[in-house]
């Protein structure tokens, strides 16, 4: 029988732990952030570059003649996919920073962008079921719920080893109940090292600062399952 972890408390220490934590996991965004600027529009932009510097010293020594024609439209063509793919990836960067995302998508739509975008979610088979609708969520717990299931992901892709993720978000009249399940190597739960590790000390104060109830039920190699439950108004809580 997999062991259950049901505390809705957080000692001194956790927090001094949780603090640490969420200090250290924001210099980690801010240095994946750079990289994929660096990587996604640094490189792009630079090849823009290039190709602009080509054309511009073609028309200043004046060798743009009717046989050069279809080179010039081939290397504008490049550039007109190259800024378009940039436009792309700064839509895509931004979107992983800033919340207006929910308000634009709603928390279902978030979270189905989320799984499409993120590529390590693609490891593994991951399912999302939900009978909610975005008017069942405040703004406040959509924005709970997009980065608790953002953190479990982050969690799973770096942990557990699963090869399926199942993520059921279901509304229960003003309540809902996320549970978030995978196959992976579980474990002990008992072990207070591993909830630090698997950052469940983030998703536990969002979790607690919202009234809500927290379980974590795992084993080694029995997967693990995450269950919460909490009413979906904030103005309920």
């Amino acid at each position: 029988m997999k062991k259950k972890y049901n505390r809705n408390s957080i000692t001194t220490k956790e927090l001094r732990a949780l603090s640490a934590y969420l200090q250290n996991l924001r210099e980690e965004e801010v240095e994946k952030i750079s990289q994929d600027i660096h990587d996604e529009l640094g490189q792009k932009l630079t090849a823009v570059q290039i190709e602009l510097g080509v054309l511009i010293n073609r028309v200043t020594k004046g060798k743009i003649s009717h046989s050069n024609k279809d080179k010039l439209l081939s290397a504008l063509d490049n550039i007109s996919v190259m800024v378009e793919e940039t436009i792309h990836s700064t839509k895509s960067l931004l979107k992983r920073l800033r919340p207006e995302l929910l308000e634009e998508l709603g928390l279902i739509g978030a979270i189905n962008w989320y799984f499409n975008d993120y590529e390590p979610i693609r490891k593994f088979n991951c399912e999302f079921v939900t009978n909610a609708e975005e008017k069942n969520f405040s703004k406040e717990v959509s924005l709970a719920v997009y980065r608790i299931v953002q953190e479990a992901l982050t969690n799973i892709v770096k942990h557990s080893h699963a090869k399926n993720v199942l993520i059921n978000l279901r509304i229960k009249k003003r309540n809902f109940e996320l549970e978030i399940i995978d196959d992976g190597i579980g474990f002990n739960v008992e072990n207070k090292k591993n909830h630090k590790g698997f950052g469940l000390l983030g998703i536990r104060e969002r979790v607690f600062s919202l009234g809500g109830k927290f379980q974590l039920i795992s084993e080694p190699n029995e997967g693990t399952k995450l269950f919460i439950e909490m009413a979906a108004n904030a103005e309920e809580l």
